[in-house]
């Protein structure tokens, strides 16, 4: 069976003539074209059509979903958000309930404000000093289950929803979390459909788990990996490719395995979010990204834990001030590298300054109480290396003199009090509804004046993308205050334009 690169590279060396999109017409005329413009087509003759599959796409998803062991998958050109969007809106009725995370991606939120769902959140524990959220817990899920039935024990569709609220209609869990930590989705599934409603799982940051050793029950097989959700009972389950195995930026696929779901829904939705104009181009590396996981998957992810494993362990050996977040089995997945200067009163950010600055070391995020460096299947033992000497050399320095380096000229020293605050957010007050304030007039305030109004903007850092605030929240002077200290500090604070805040009074 060809694949879709040998098939577009056949057609770019041939002579018929393209009286079709795109603009190009497969001529070099840029820069970047250079690389692409032989292979970069649209949906022709022979080629297949992605929103109704039926030739080598179709081929090429099902292979896909029998490597994995579901039911059905699908390629998505627009990122995990659009399977996000498209799993929730068709599962979830319009004015529905949907069991979330707190701190789950904005694409969530999106979504519940697109189809008018309320929110009911589960609040993530905390790993104390380093303010990352935990993965959310069996225990939780069943626990905001049970008290849901016993609020809504009284519901009836003909019900007034003001008068008796409507139950839970799905649950969508993070896991891997941005930071990679691991949700125990065996035990949440069984859970979840005890109450005869779908589990979603954002699994964006876990592509690579699906590869780990092979298919169904024998998937989860190098030490230290978890399975996919995709053989843990999970109904939908979205993966980001491009984020831990070789593929482009915006590739990601969706996976389908559960009679609690409606495939006709879900592809009606996907056909709403989802581009009618896929890249061939992104379609051709999704597939070939797959295929080197198949033949080299498990040997990369050997070595990629080895040398993470190694890392930690010798950073926390070596460093007195920089230290590393240890690997636990099952609870961390490999690849999420989290190392901290606040022993040395660094915040993050002064540490990626220093990284950046002085050995040319790029990372994922920094935030206050930390810095995240992200390994994947395409880095080779220099990689590992390189930021290895960078930290030592740096907790060395700071040995030396620890005075110069105690805070960044640009940041501001980490204090307990400052360590706490992230915690506060997860608690916000709500006001209004999220889809009712989404959808309210706001005006634009500064940060100061905005105190005691409700955010109609989700309001965050990025990345990762997840809301301190989001529409219909109070804001509060504590908000006021945090966001000035990430904005002065240099930090990227979306939702706060020139100082000012859209808010509903």
């Amino acid at each position: 069976m060809d694949s879709i690169y040998s098939k577009l590279k056949s057609y770019g060396d041939s002579d018929f003539y393209p009286y079709h999109m795109p603009g190009h017409k497969r001529k070099k005329l840029t820069d970047p074209l250079k690389d692409i413009a032989d292979i970069d087509i649209t949906e022709i003759y022979d080629f297949d059509n992605l929103a109704d599959p039926t030739g080598i796409l179709k081929n090429i998803q099902d292979s896909l979903a029998d490597y994995l062991g579901v039911e059905k998958s699908y390629f998505l050109v627009n990122g995990s958000t659009v399977g996000i969007l498209a799993a929730i809106s068709a599962v979830v009725p319009t004015g529905g309930k949907l069991l979330l995370a707190r701190n789950a991606h904005k694409s969530t939120y999106n979504s519940m404000c697109i189809r008018d769902i309320e929110p009911t959140y589960i609040y993530p524990n905390i790993i104390e000093g380093l303010n990352i959220c935990e993965a959310v817990s069996a225990d939780q899920i069943a626990h905001a289950l049970a008290a849901d039935r016993m609020d809504c024990s009284g519901f009836d569709e003909s019900d007034d929803y003001d008068i008796v609220s409507r139950p839970i209609d799905a649950v969508i869990v993070v896991s891997p979390t941005y930071e990679g930590r691991i949700a125990d989705i065996k035990a949440i599934a069984e859970i979840v459909h005890s109450y005869g409603i779908p589990l979603i799982v954002d699994e964006a940051h876990g592509a690579h788990l699906g590869f780990v050793s092979g298919t169904g029950d024998n998937a989860g097989g190098i030490e230290g990996y978890t399975k996919s959700a995709c053989q843990l009972g999970a109904d939908i389950v979205i993966q980001s490719l491009h984020k831990t195995i070789p593929a482009p930026t915006q590739t990601a696929v969706m996976h389908i395995n559960s009679d609690l779901v409606d495939i006709d829904a879900v592809e009606k939705y996907l056909h709403v979010y989802q581009t009618s104009s896929p890249s061939y181009v992104l379609m051709a590396a999704m597939e070939a990204s797959i295929n080197y996981m198949k033949e080299f998957g498990a040997d990369r992810l050997s070595f990629l834990r080895d040398k993470y494993c190694q890392l930690i362990n010798d950073i926390n050996s070596t460093c007195i001030y920089i230290e590393a977040l240890p690997y636990e089995k099952g609870i961390q997945d490999p690849g999420k590298f989290i190392f901290s200067g606040r022993r040395a009163g660094l915040t993050g950010k002064a540490l990626t300054d220093i990284l950046r600055r002085d050995y040319h070391l790029e990372f994922e995020m920094c935030v206050r109480e930390y810095v995240l460096a992200m390994f994947t299947v395409a880095d080779e033992a220099d990689a590992y290396d390189r930021l290895r000497d960078a930290l030592i050399s740096i907790d060395k320095k700071i040995q030396n003199d620890a005075t110069n380096f105690k805070k960044s000229l640009c940041d501001f020293e980490l204090s307990q009090e400052s360590i706490c605050l992230k915690n506060v957010f997860l608690k916000n007050e709500t006001v209004i509804p999220l889809s009712a304030a989404w959808d309210m007039k706001g005006e634009y305030k500064s940060l100061k004046d905005a105190v005691g109004c409700c955010a109609n903007d989700f309001i965050g850092l990025y990345p990762p993308g997840t809301p301190i605030l989001v529409p219909g929240e109070r804001i509060t002077s504590q908000h006021v205050e945090d966001l000035n200290n990430y904005i002065e500090c240099g930090y990227e604070v979306t939702g706060v334009v020139d100082g000012q805040i859209r808010v509903i009074e």
